[in-house]
């Protein structure tokens, strides 16, 4: 098996091969083929993540990674009202500002 970067000509067999791989899945809403095409034109991409694994140089496998944010948020629900929307606001320029920081110190590694 070999595995190697995802190119452009390799999207409508990992299209058909993601549409399978999740057609007997109950809990989906069958749509992560349309996920992956989304994904892959965010900000988000990392083209060198996102790979396939070839076997017989037909593609069997495929795995995209890409940067992400998880921001846990938890409040009362009937003592702070909006909290929940006002906290994920004011948190954002915060982790812009941790990603640049963290971005300066590994480039200059």
């Amino acid at each position: 098996m070999q595995i190697r970067t995802e190119q452009e000509q390799d999207h409508p067999f990992v299209f058909t091969l993601i549409k399978k791989a999740f057609e007997g899945e109950e809990f989906t809403d069958h749509k992560e083929q349309y996920l992956v095409e989304r994904l892959r034109k965010s900000a988000a991409f990392i083209p060198e993540l996102s790979l396939v694994a070839l076997a017989d140089e037909k593609i069997v496998g495929y795995v995209l990674l890409t940067e992400i944010s998880i921001i846990p948020v938890a409040a009362n629900p009937s003592k702070t009202f909006g909290f929940s929307t006002a906290g994920c606001r004011s948190s954002l320029p915060k982790e812009r500002d941790r990603r640049r920081i963290n971005q300066g110190s590994a480039s200059k590694s």
